[in-house]
């Protein structure tokens, strides 16, 4: 009969051949207080961390493995590079006297929805009021990695996707607005901008929303319906949207369910 000391040898025996496959918990004889974490970084809105679903499928999809410490290091790496440019695919800025779009873009501070490039804002006839300045986050990291200053890359990378989202917010809540505004000449900064572009869905004759209005209110209210918990909601699109998103939801689900399945019987299989 096997006494504890052997017991626990053939244990920590086991573990040291498998030891990829273990975590480790080390637990300490008296309660350790570790310091406060304050993290002044702002929330950024991420599609890779919406859900653990959508997490693990884009894991999977990039091969992104933790199963040793050399895979989970540069797994880690590769994802909070993916974290840091995803945003960048968001929101398009398009000039509006070129039509063109621009990574370096100037947009007014009173104007609803009114962008120049730097060719037309560095003209001589000047806008009538403030503009200020979004640059894209491949012009910053393009001009980081040229200068090989990581920090400030990191910082203009943040201030840039942090503006983003701001932009987003604003725009989701001035369409909210604008659909249950009764005022002729409501003074909320964008209204009657959203009243004709929400008309604008409602008459376009264009086949499949393909034309660019329909595609940046769609592109609106793919955000807000990823959050919308209103049965009932009157934002256009939402209702289909959310349809849409919980078809995805559930077939990624089930393929989910059909890989784990299929990993088990292999793995059932090599065990026979």
């Amino acid at each position: 009969m096997l006494n504890s000391t052997d017991l626990l040898s053939i244990i920590f025996s086991t573990m040291e051949k498998n030891k990829e496959e273990f975590f480790v918990i080390r637990l300490h004889h008296q309660p350790i207080s570790y310091p406060t974490i304050n993290d002044t970084d702002a929330l950024l809105q991420c599609d890779i961390m919406d859900t653990q679903n959508a997490f693990l499928n884009f894991a999977r999809h990039k091969n992104y493995e933790f199963s040793s410490l050399r895979r989970a290091k540069f797994s880690t790496m590769a994802l909070l590079y993916e974290l840091h440019i995803s945003t960048t695919k968001n929101i398009p800025y398009n000039c509006n006297r070129c039509l063109q779009k621009c990574d370096i873009c100037y947009y007014c501070t009173v104007c609803e929805d009114f962008d120049l490039c730097e060719k037309f804002y560095n003209m001589q006839l000047k806008h009538e009021y403030k503009m200020e300045c979004i640059i894209s986050s491949r012009v910053i990291i393009n001009q980081d990695n040229e200068q090989n200053s990581l920090n400030s890359n990191n910082k203009s990378l943040t201030n840039a996707q942090f503006q983003r989202q701001k932009t987003m917010q604003f725009c989701i809540d001035a369409l909210l607005h604008a659909l249950n505004c009764c005022m002729v000449n409501c003074i909320y900064r964008g209204c009657l901008c959203y009243k004709r572009i929400i008309q604008h869905t409602k008459d376009c004759k264009e086949k499949n929303r393909q034309c660019y209005k329909c595609k940046q209110v769609i592109f609106l209210c793919w955000h807000h319906a990823k959050s919308c918990m209103n049965r009932n909601c009157q934002v256009p699109f939402c209702t289909n949207l959310k349809s849409i998103i919980e078809i995805e939801r559930t077939t990624s689900l089930q393929v989910d369910r059909l890989l784990m399945e299929a990993m088990i019987k292999q793995k059932e299989t090599n065990i026979r």
